[in-house]
């Protein structure tokens, strides 16, 4: 079995754990909130038996290991700010990005105020337009005005039925969060407090004028655009990537059935067969 490995990757705001796997065309894959690299791993090495190199961070949202440095700006301009620095500390050109969640949400900005920075872009269920968070999940930003609180959602995500629940993940994914995936989840949310700090930060910065400017910016992206969406998605509604669809030059749209937001665990094979035909394994490095 082909070995997933992990370094940290230095940028300004701190240090990013990276985990990799894989050599060839790079794509680069990043989660949303509260959660990890782990959100990727059914798709890594399938994708990495197909010529492509798999580079998963886990990003300062609250899973991170290690805090940011104190003062770091991760408003959601702040957070593209992060990506387009992690995309020159791996010496990548015009990379394919790989999103999910909170940060579809900030690769829209990554896009609109960094052109040509990302090469590509895959953008999987998740924040766009005034869903952003989605109504379902808005109580989550008053966790970011009382950080203490974070290490409690940390602790309640390791019993199982509540994480899996519609108070946890069971709006996102049908297949559920395992275990030890839990644990890596909230490992440093309920034992560090600058990662509470980091965490709180980010919850307090989203507000739709960031996603609504970034819709206003999408006719000018002059890059390729994938949607795949989550065809019953109860958080992200199909019609959201319609919009988004309607908005982006050269995009395509791809929803996939039986799945939930969580595309890459509820439907791994559908996702890698979609990555795999629309970004080739010549594009550029």
């Amino acid at each position: 079995m082909t070995e997933i490995t992990v370094r940290s990757v230095a940028i300004p705001a701190g240090s990013i754990d990276v985990h990799e796997v894989g050599t060839g065309t790079p794509l680069l894959f990043l989660h949303g909130a509260l959660v990890g690299w782990q959100l990727w791993e059914p798709l890594a090495r399938p994708l990495a038996d197909r010529g492509y190199r798999v580079i998963m961070p886990t990003l300062p949202l609250g899973a991170h290991p290690t805090a940011m440095a104190e003062g770091t700006d991760l408003t959601p301009p702040g957070l593209a700010q992060i990506a387009v620095d992690l995309i020159a500390a791996l010496d990548l050109e015009r990379p394919t990005v790989v999103s999910n969640d909170t940060f579809t949400a900030i690769t829209q900005i990554a896009l609109t105020e960094h052109p040509g920075v990302i090469g590509r872009a895959v953008l999987t269920s998740g924040d766009c337009f005034r869903y952003f968070f989605p109504p379902k999940f808005k109580q989550l930003q008053a966790l970011g005005y009382v950080p203490p609180l974070l290490k409690r959602v940390g602790q309640a995500t390791r019993n199982a039925s509540t994480r899996n629940s519609p108070l946890g993940f069971g709006l996102l994914t049908r297949t559920g969060i395992s275990d030890a995936v839990a644990i890596d989840w909230t490992t440093s949310l309920i034992n560090d407090k600058g990662v509470r700090r980091d965490a709180a930060a980010v919850l307090r910065g989203i507000n739709t004028r960031h996603t609504m400017k970034a819709a206003k910016a999408l006719p000018g992206v002059d890059v390729p655009v994938m949607l795949v969406w989550a065809e019953d998605d109860r958080a992200f509604p199909i019609k959201l990537a319609h919009r988004l669809a309607a908005l982006i030059p050269d995009c395509r749209l791809e929803i996939v059935k039986d799945s939930a937001a969580f595309v890459s665990l509820d439907a791994p094979d559908a996702v890698v067969a979609l990555i795999e035909d629309f970004v080739p394994v010549t594009a550029i490095r």
